[in-house]
Formats: structure tokens, C-alpha cells, sequence
């Protein structure tokens, strides 16, 4: 199955990775085709990933076709701001902006990081009783799940560690 192209300039694009595939060779999967791979023969020709994403995570990948501008894209992503968008399906804290501050390790290194997570219910049922639909903006609460304790919901999470 090809891999879908979500946008394309000369010399890079971004493409949907899907989810339990990596996106390299990895020792505990020798024999998996990676997403490397998958667009080297998809595209017919040499491909850089920019970054990865996790195995069993799905998402935007941004890769490079021509070698000179893995620098300045991975620059450029590393001088960004993540942003995660997650299905939650149950019991959120609040509907209002929760700020969550927990340490991460990063190469042997400890480093704050902060996340802001956003409950959603647009275009939702309050009580969860079936699948989500998709929500047309993370910030927006629909009045009626406003008093509700459980939601199916998006929730947007900025992540920003600081070293």
C-alpha cells in the first residue's frame, strides 16, 4: 500500500506515516519493510527522514529528497513548536486549559518540560456512548458537555522542554 503525500515542495515533502511501522531499520524488527524503505520504492529514488516518529504512532513525517536541506529542516522543526493531537475517550480533569509540568530524560540529560492539554467536545456526545466524530477546532466546548465528567474528546497538547 502507497504511502499518502500530504504536501510536496521541490526537494521535500510530508507524508501520513502510519501506525506499527517504523520508520527505520530497527534490531527487534529485522525483517519489517520500514516507511524508509516503503518511499524509496514508492518515489524511485533516495529519500532523508528529517525526523522519526514512533513506531507505533502515526503522523506527519517530513523527508527530504535532496541531501542538502536535512540541516536546515531539522533546524527549522527543532525551532518549532510540537504540537500533539490525541483522541481521549472518558474522564478529563476539566474543560478548561490544564498546565502539566513533569521532567523528561532526554540523551541521559533531565530537562523540564511543560505540556498545555486543551479538552474538546465540538461536534461530540457528552457522555462518551459512541465513537468521536471529528473536532472542528481543539479550543472550542460545546455548552451542552460543559457540566458533563466524562467526554469523548480531542485533546491538543504543546509541548515545550527546556533545558
Amino acid at each position: 500500500m502507497p504511502l499518502h503525500i500530504l504536501y510536496q515542495q521541490p526537494g521535500w515533502f510530508v507524508c501520513a506515516k502510519i501506525p506499527g511501522v517504523s520508520v527505520h531499520k530497527q534490531p527487534r524488527f529485522p525483517k519489517e519493510h520500514t516507511i524508509a524503505q516503503r518511499l524509496r520504492e514508492q518515489l524511485g529514488q533516495p529519500v532523508q527522514l528529517v525526523h522519526r516518529l514512533d513506531r507505533q504512532t502515526s503522523g506527519c513525517l517530513l523527508v527530504a529528497t535532496e541531501p542538502a536541506l536535512v540541516t536546515p529542516l531539522a533546524e527549522a522543526l527543532a525551532a518549532g513548536q510540537k504540537t500533539y493531537l490525541a483522541f481521549v475517550r472518558g474522564h478529563f480533569p476539566s474543560l478548561e486549559e490544564q498546565k502539566v509540568e513533569t521532567p523528561i530524560k532526554h540523551k541521559g540529560k533531565r530537562l523540564e518540560a511543560s505540556s498545555t492539554v486543551r479538552c474538546s467536545t465540538s461536534g461530540h456526545s457528552a457522555r462518551g456512548s459512541g465513537p468521536p466524530r471529528r473536532a472542528s477546532s481543539a479550543t472550542s466546548v460545546s455548552s451542552a458537555s460543559r457540566n458533563s465528567s466524562s467526554c469523548s474528546a480531542y485533546a491538543r497538547t504543546t509541548e515545550t522542554a527546556v533545558s
